[in-house]
């Protein structure tokens, strides 16, 4: 069955009946590492979501969010929001999924404990690396051991108490990683962690801060020239920890704000006169709007039924049989551990 916002993005459509999916809730912006591969974390204004602001968002937006599986994470460290717990599970009695990503620095057996015990459904531990060289000089600031104990620990809590949350362990593919993914894939597979995911390099809209040590440009400023219109327009809104929403996950600056749940709901910002003309221009074929001018990571979806019929295909084939899953951000997820 093709989902309606596929429908909706082959016909063009720039008024919506489909809801948007919430990709992510921002609890924080601020991150105590300072990664080569990510973004300055200077250029919008740092903070907290507070409870009682995401308590209002979750009333005003029950229809919408309700069922939803949302990341509460965007562009900073999870952890770092000393009520993470109290989130989680504020989100959970409201039927709402929640899934994080995390350096995993922070992750003291207590707080893994807090946070299976408030209802967390998936966690991914961001490990760029399989020696402490590499990995320390990917991840600035990490010490190698500390991280690697506290995902180890995190998988005994687990077992020992039988929590349901589903692990992911992933690897960013990088020039400077590439000979370790092996090695890395392999060392993961013995243990519990339910999925290894070793995923493309994403220039965030060609924000990240060295591109150049990790990509080759030429090939990404190919990747701008061909363009269709990108997905995410059709799909996806982000809400920052402020309120402000944006429209996609490549956004980590917050240069394209579409809304602001402090004067209005995401069903009002999901077809506003912003995101309709947005995506009439797209559709049109221009891309001049800031940060897409310079993305080469927009979603695509194939624009005909057959094209998309195809190619979801080809990723139920690769899942049954090779217990692999790929999607459309440079995901490729290896099956573990069930």
């Amino acid at each position: 069955m093709i989902p309606l916002k596929v429908k909706e993005y082959i016909k063009g459509k720039t008024i919506l009946s489909s809801f948007p999916k919430i990709m992510n809730i921002e609890v924080t912006n601020f991150c105590n590492l300072n990664c080569p591969m990510c973004v300055n974390k200077d250029t919008r204004p740092q903070g907290f979501i507070e409870i009682e602001f995401l308590k209002k968002i979750i009333k005003e937006n029950e229809k919408v969010l309700k069922g939803q599986s949302i990341w509460l994470h965007f562009n900073g460290e999870p952890l770092l929001h000393p009520q993470l717990p109290q989130i989680i599970n504020l989100l959970k009695l409201n039927g709402i999924k929640t899934r994080l990503s995390t350096n995993a620095t922070l992750l003291t057996e207590e707080m893994s404990f807090q946070l299976m015990k408030a209802g967390l459904d998936y966690i991914v531990f961001s490990v760029d690396g399989n020696t402490k060289e590499i990995y320390e000089r990917i991840r600035k600031g990490a010490k190698f051991e500390v991280v690697e104990r506290n995902i180890l620990n995190f998988l005994k809590i687990k077992k020992k108490y039988n929590f349901p949350t589903k692990t992911q362990i992933q690897i960013i593919r990088m020039k400077e990683n590439e000979n370790e993914i092996k090695d890395f894939v392999k060392k993961w597979q013995k243990t519990d962690i339910n999925f290894i995911n070793v995923k493309s390099f994403c220039s965030r809209a060609m924000r990240t801060r060295e591109i150049a040590r990790f990509e080759d440009p030429q090939k990404l400023e190919e990747k701008i020239l061909k363009r269709s219109p990108c997905f995410y327009l059709w799909e996806t809104l982000v809400i920052l920890w402020n309120g402000e929403v944006i429209v996609c996950c490549q956004d980590l600056t917050g240069e394209l704000k579409v809304g602001d749940l402090k004067k209005e709901n995401l069903l009002e910002i999901w077809n506003n006169k912003t995101m309709q003309e947005l995506r009439k221009r797209q559709l049109q074929g221009d891309f001049s709007m800031i940060p897409c001018n310079r993305c080469p990571d927009r979603k695509f979806i194939p624009k005909s039924y057959l094209g998309y019929v195809g190619r979801e295909i080809y990723r139920t084939f690769l899942k049954k049989i090779f217990k692999r899953e790929l999607k459309d951000e440079g995901i490729h997820i290896i099956f573990n551990k069930p």
